[in-house]
């Protein structure tokens, strides 16, 4: 026991050590990195929502939990992106010690990178029985181009220390089920599935992969008694089921009824190509002035390089080292011992799982580079065919996570092979590789953004306290989004902004339309929803904006209740709107019909509000249904409803928008 202590006290501090060197300065900007835009503050919300639902107990009603503070009052918001609730746990310490949340979310990133190696180096040494092998495995698994490109803005990617283990006893029991490794894989399988949805998703390809090599082994070896023991053993998975149902029924329903889905050009646009595989990081002191590295046209437009999504480069050392595992591979076909039928086994499954997660990370076309595609599809595409699920992940190419895993295992076979080539001279070999592995990941990164929202953070909370768990919109320009979610971690309120990975279309729509806010039948809209308080940001408006802005100053004076720095607080209460709200089985009229001048088969439903009233379509009613007469016919339609529906106002939803679904009784 003293001894496995002790080597973890040393995998500790050669993880923290590497992750210190190779993400220089971060350790050093731990309590003042961080921003106002971007992926980062988003995940620092996500964290700090789940920190709050913990402490106040929020999160034991999935109703509440599920309806975050953020894109209020849409419903199921928290699954619009990812939910990170492992992450939080490790969190919500820190926060609730340090009271800092650019600290905690840094400190929790650095984290991340210690228990990467940590349990990557534990999973290969149980394969490959050589610590040493091991330890340069891990270096390729934690520190590679892949990562260094989601560092530090995607937090769920950073996420992956789950993975060696998940797939470790995925392999373990798939091989042989037993007590043992059946509840290990399903622990680090619930784990893992609550730490990130997209890591969850991939690693299940590397799973079924798995299952089906198992499964024609012992078929072909006609141990059908293999197939009793893996059922009885899969029994233990329904200890996990709870708390899986838990986070992941509401998602199954967000996306059942709000039929979120990515069609498959925008799929492209975030798939590998084979030119990703040999473009290096930008920042990557060693290769960026040897290999290309300018993605910019991948994306419509050039508004979004998206660099990090097609960052795939492998690094040389770590490429070589994996080809002469290869090698080990070939070279154990000649032996038939238990120990080279075992390396068999681990090679022939890590070959599987990384020609598969190669190839689907291609997404459903081949394509050679950003700009010429190729009409060869890629099994992905056939994928979204057959289970159209497939069609709400978006980023494929992320899909070398899971490459990574196998990767660092023929990686590890190639050092062990080197090593036994050198035994004498293997301890100047395995400094030079890792001096090698090192130097391939040096990156210049500055870390020198900072937050001006949380760095006013004495001011925000003593001005606008009164804001906590008040339905509030902030006027701004609308690229500001992010920002505002760091004002939110401050206030404690519920904002109809927002930004995520899924916002739902109507949301852009009504958003969009606040672009000149003023207005009193848009402030009647807002106040029919649930919206007290306006916060207008003058230092971030339009021209446009301020314009009007001025022309309704003296009807928003009556509702002023702060006014300084730049800042103006509207208190909707205060103008007393005589709101009426809708019945929407009497006030409404349904004209169901087709689209002719886009597809004869094709439904439109036209919706109007035959009354000066207003209707909420707020968190569940947001989903109605409607019996409607069709020639003599009653048909049930589904209705995707938008937020809110204006006196005497005319809207349509169809099949197209996926807004509308038409059932024959």
């Amino acid at each position: 026991m003293r001894q496995k202590l002790f080597q973890l006290f040393i995998l500790i501090v050669l993880g923290s050590i590497l992750t210190t060197i190779l993400t220089w300065p971060f350790l050093l900007k731990l309590a003042t990195f961080y921003s106002d835009i971007g992926d980062y503050p988003l995940n620092g919300y996500i964290l700090w929502y789940n920190q709050l639902s913990l402490a106040t107990g929020r999160i034991l009603n999935p109703n509440q939990y599920f309806n975050s503070f953020q894109l209020y009052p849409w419903p199921y918001s928290v699954a619009f992106g990812e939910f990170l609730f492992i992450p939080s746990l490790i969190f919500s310490p820190i926060y609730w010690i340090s009271q800092q949340l650019a600290f905690s979310v840094n400190f929790y990133v650095f984290l991340s990178f210690v228990l990467s190696f940590i349990s990557s180096f534990y999973c290969l040494n149980y394969l490959i029985k050589n610590k040493y092998a091991s330890f340069i495995g891990a270096i390729v698994y934690t520190f590679n181009p892949m990562t260094y490109a989601h560092f530090p803005n995607h937090v769920q990617l950073m996420g992956k220390y789950f993975l060696p283990p998940l797939l470790l006893y995925g392999y373990l029991f798939f091989k042989k089920p037993e007590t043992k490794a059946a509840l290990l894989f399903f622990l680090f399988f619930t784990l893992n599935a609550l730490t990130s949805f997209y890591l969850m998703f991939f690693s299940n390809f590397a799973l079924v992969v798995y299952l089906l090599f198992f499964f024609f082994l012992n078929f072909y070896r006609r141990n059908y008694i293999y197939f009793v023991k893996i059922l009885k053993k899969s029994l233990f998975f329904i200890l996990f089921i709870p708390i899986l149902t838990f986070f992941y029924l509401p998602i199954l329903n967000f996306a059942h009824k709000e039929k979120a889905a990515f069609d498959i050009q925008y799929l492209w646009w975030y798939s590998a190509t084979l030119e990703d595989w040999v473009s290096p990081l930008p920042n990557n002191l060693l290769y960026k002035n040897l290999l290309k590295t300018d993605r910019s046209e991948k994306i419509p437009g050039g508004g979004d390089t998206a660099s990090e999504e097609h960052t795939l480069f492998l690094n040389t050392i770590p490429s070589i080292l994996a080809i002469l595992g290869l090698f080990f591979l070939i070279k154990s076909l000649r032996r038939w011992d238990n120990r080279e039928n075992n390396d068999r086994l681990v090679l022939a499954t890590s070959c599987l799982v990384l020609i598969t997660s190669g190839m689907l990370a291609f997404g459903p076309n081949l394509a050679f580079n950003s700009s010429q595609s190729s009409n060869i599809k890629m099994p992905f595409h056939y994928l979204i065919q057959w289970l159209p699920i497939f069609k709400g992940i978006r980023v494929l190419s992320r899909f070398q996570f899971i490459f990574y895993i196998p990767f660092s295992i023929l990686v590890a076979y190639g050092s062990l092979m080197i090593f036994r080539t050198k035994k004498r001279s293997f301890l100047p070999i395995l400094i030079l590789l890792a001096t090698l592995l090192i130097v391939e990941n040096f990156n210049h990164f500055r870390f020198d953004s900072t937050s001006a929202i949380l760095g006013e953070k004495d001011y925000i909370k003593h001005n606008f306290s009164f804001l906590k768990g008040k339905g509030t919109f902030h006027s701004y320009t609308l690229g500001d989004t992010t920002g505002i979610l760091n004002f939110g971690t401050l206030t404690g309120e519920k904002m109809i902004n927002g930004y995520n990975g899924y916002t739902p279309p109507d949301a852009f729509y009504f958003l969009g339309s606040f672009k000149i806010p003023f207005e009193e039948n848009k402030l009647k809209e807002l106040y029919a929803i649930g919206i007290q308080y306006i916060i207008i940001h003058k230092d971030l408006l339009t021209a446009e904006q301020v314009q009007n802005l001025s022309l309704n100053q003296v009807f928003l004076q009556k509702g002023t209740i702060f006014e300084k720095n730049e800042i103006q607080v509207v208190d909707l209460e205060k103008f007393a709107f005589n709101i009426k709200l809708c019945s929407f089985d009497k006030d409404f009229d349904f004209k169901l019909g087709f689209m002719p001048n886009v597809n004869p088969d094709i439904y439109q439903l036209i919706i109007e509000n035959q009354s000066g009233c207003y209707l909420t379509n707020t968190f569940q009613d947001r989903y109605r249904s409607k019996v409607i007469d069709k020639n003599g016919v009653k048909v049930t339609a589904f209705i995707r409803m938008p937020i809110v529906i204006g006196p005497f106002e005319k809207i349509s939803v169809d099949e197209i928008k996926r807004d509308l679904e038409i059932l024959s009784h």
